[in-house]
């Protein structure tokens, strides 16, 4: 029992470790450390933490951008967690994968996945099923009705809000505000992003989308400069820590900042590159934005000739 508590002991300091390199954007490390994890899990027999592990990695593959890689991983620690019966672990990586299904634009097995999560979840599970509205806000954004995503998103920022879970209120405030700004509610957009600000969270995977869409709210407030240097910024970190993924849509961000500062020719540019860049790397849904905002600016062309 002895050797089992302290193989067991070092899955747990492996994990935790991982999970500060991941907070960090230091993904590179955090592979690396979930990779030894997942090697000390199969030496132990421990089914549990071999699916861990391998979600872990696979969660880590999705921020660095490689989809394909990481939506093979996050499958196959979902069918081995379903073997083990790890019902809460199941719900949170059926969850990523429907985040990477949304990612690839594939709406239909998106809200499959999320779906198929809610049903793992158990019914007392309150901070689980405020991370399914959050998870469906999101998933509803995309699809064009952003006054649902915003009341869903409203509702899991008042359950993370209660449970002092400064992270994911931070998330639900950053979504409520995309929603807000696709109404046109500007000041409403700004009052959510300066509460999420404020909750200052430490993830990157939570602090870059927040900066990037703190800066689409400084375009669309007429604050072009600052909008320009606040996405700047968000390109020049995900650039010199590899994530593929944010770079593209704080690219995508740029293009939209210098469409609406009427710097067409230089958007245009930007958001080809965008889309062609996306179609490589699976991201479907930003080639889709890329696209609809090329379309946008066309039109707004040929109705001013």
């Amino acid at each position: 029992a002895s050797e089992i508590d302290f193989k067991r002991n070092i899955l747990d300091a492996e994990n935790n470790l991982g999970t500060v390199y991941q907070g960090q954007c230091n993904f590179e490390k955090a592979k690396e450390t979930y990779e030894k994890s997942r090697m000390t899990a199969e030496a132990s027999g421990d089914k549990v933490a071999v699916a861990k592990a391998i979600y872990n990695i696979g969660s880590v593959l999705f921020q660095l951008g490689d989809l394909q890689s990481a939506q093979a991983d996050i499958q196959k620690a979902v069918e081995m967690g379903k073997d083990v019966d790890d019902k809460s672990d199941v719900a949170d990586w059926l969850f990523t994968a429907g985040d990477i299904y949304l990612a690839k634009a594939d709406f239909d097995n998106a809200e499959k996945s999320y779906a198929e999560a809610r049903a793992f979840l158990a019914p007392e599970d309150k901070t689980g099923l405020a991370v399914n509205n959050l998870e469906m806000a999101g998933f509803s954004l995309e699809r064009g009705k952003a006054a649902d995503a915003e009341k869903l998103a409203r509702q899991a920022a008042d359950e993370f809000q209660s449970e002092n879970n400064v992270g994911n209120e931070a998330a639900a405030r950053e979504l409520i505000g995309r929603a807000l700004i696709e109404q046109q509610r500007f000041e409403d957009a700004q009052k959510e992003i300066d509460r999420a600000q404020k909750l200052a969270p430490k993830d990157c995977g939570i602090r870059l989308p927040l900066a990037i869409t703190a800066a689409r709210l400084m375009a669309h407030q007429k604050q072009g400069a600052a909008a320009q240097k606040a996405v700047e910024a968000v390109l020049g970190e995900a650039k010199s820590k590899k994530l593929d993924g944010y770079m593209m849509e704080a690219g995508l961000a740029q293009g939209e900042i210098e469409l609406l500062a009427g710097k067409t020719q230089m958007a245009q540019a930007k958001l080809r590159g965008i889309v062609a860049r996306a179609a490589q790397r699976h991201f479907l849904l930003i080639a889709q934005k890329g696209r609809a905002l090329l379309d946008s600016r066309s039109a707004a062309v040929h109705r001013g000739r």
